[in-house]
């Protein structure tokens, strides 16, 4: 029935939405263990770590998002393997921004940036 696949379609919702938010948190747990081994952060006040790491949270999400982008099937790949398309994106209610984080990503693709690149520019991103 009709309302057999609406409540479907909201449990598909729900679930890529949880999915992506989990691996939202492991991302920025990440990013806090990352900036952990940066040269001199340790010998920043809490409060200063704590600020430096909210103040560049998004643009170092979008460098990891990057950094995992598959250029081949346009979609990108976080540590479950698992691929994220634009559709995913926007079946968890997240569309509003995600061409501009597909444009980023192939920006990054096209740079051939490497690693130790993103690792850099990530750096720069959370002193700045």
């Amino acid at each position: 029935t009709k309302e057999q696949q609406i409540i479907e379609d909201s449990d598909a919702t729900d679930a890529k939405f949880r999915r992506i938010t989990e691996i939202t948190i492991l991302t920025v747990q990440l990013i806090v263990e990352f900036a952990k081994q940066l040269s001199g952060f340790d010998q920043l006040l809490r409060e200063d770590q704590i600020a430096l790491l909210k103040a560049c949270s998004s643009e170092v999400m979008m460098l990891r998002t990057a950094r995992k982008y598959d250029a081949e099937t346009e979609s990108i790949v976080f540590a479950d393997e698992q691929r994220y398309t634009r559709d995913s994106y926007n079946m968890a209610g997240m569309g509003d921004n995600i061409e501009d984080l597909f444009r980023f990503c192939r920006h990054m693709f096209d740079m051939k940036v490497n690693n130790a690149e993103y690792a850099l520019l990530t750096a720069i991103v959370i002193f700045s």
